[in-house]
């Protein structure tokens, strides 16, 4: 390959022709509104795309524990201070014995100790 003057590049390139898949991992916290049996409502800085699926790790009283998600939708909504946020629904496809025993707990109290990050 040739180099052209001002060309800082120590390695060629190469050119890419079609499509070229990947993808990337993010790590966001979420704060839990509602929480039930089958699924939650969470609140995140981010939106997801309804019906992707995604493992999140779940607090629960200190413990983490992945639980696998479908998102059913996403809502924008913004705070009191005008914070954009986004509310989405999520259905729990798969829960650890762990996670299930602190989801039962938590809906037998007023507050519970349980967080989710995606």
């Amino acid at each position: 390959m040739k180099r052209r003057i001002g060309d800082r590049r120590s390695k060629p390139r190469f050119e890419i022709v079609g499509d070229l898949w990947g993808s990337i991992d993010t790590t966001s916290s979420m704060l839990v509104q509602n929480l039930g049996r089958g699924g939650a409502l969470l609140e995140s800085t981010l939106p997801l795309a309804a019906e992707s699926v995604h493992w999140v790790t779940a607090l629960a009283e200190g413990q983490p524990h992945l639980v696998h998600i479908r998102v059913r939708h996403s809502t924008a909504t913004t705070t009191r201070e005008g914070q954009p946020r986004f509310r989405i629904g999520v259905e729990f496809l798969k829960l650890s014995p762990g996670i299930e025993e602190a989801i039962a707990r938590h809906m037998g109290l007023e507050n519970g100790n349980v967080s989710l990050e995606a």
